[in-house]
């Protein structure tokens, strides 16, 4: 059953969202609520996995890192079937990348949504071509470069 969730617990994850690391106190200035109830909201919403984890949102120029690319990509279900794989086990080997950010099952002509971060597009070439085109398993890819980014 999930959790169910009200507008106290809302307003806190809003604020977590724009920067998680705000202190209770900040976020129960920032929400009008109570710094111990928004302690306790925030223990409670942990404990049932609504949050799952605090992350960082880095600058990927500064990585080295600035071009960022989605790649479609359909399975070979004929080879996965051979081996004893399926869409599951090729996305999960896909995700060991250091340059793929997310994996994605997903459905329309395509199986597997990648994003990848790359440093150029020379190294998005390698990556394509040398990683997953020559990847056992990976039929077709199409790849879309990201001309700009909004953050929410």
């Amino acid at each position: 059953m999930l959790p169910k969730l009200d507008e106290k617990d809302m307003k806190i994850l809003e604020v977590l969202r724009d920067d998680a690391s705000l202190s209770t106190q900040q976020i129960s200035k920032k929400t009008r609520i109570p710094i111990t109830t928004v302690h306790h909201r925030m223990k409670q919403l942990r404990k049932e996995g609504t949050i799952k984890k605090t992350t960082i949102v880095v600058n990927h120029e500064h990585l080295g890192r600035p071009v960022s690319v989605f790649i479609m990509l359909q399975a070979d279900y004929g080879y996965l079937k051979q081996v004893g794989m399926d869409q599951h086990d090729l996305a999960r080997k896909i995700s060991l990348n250091p340059y793929v950010e997310h994996v994605a099952l997903v459905t329309g002509d395509f199986d597997i949504l990648i994003k990848a971060r790359v440093g150029s597009i020379k190294d998005l070439d390698g990556l394509l071509i040398e990683k997953f085109r020559n990847m056992d398993g990976v039929g077709t890819t199409r790849t879309m470069v990201v001309l700009n980014e909004f953050e929410k």
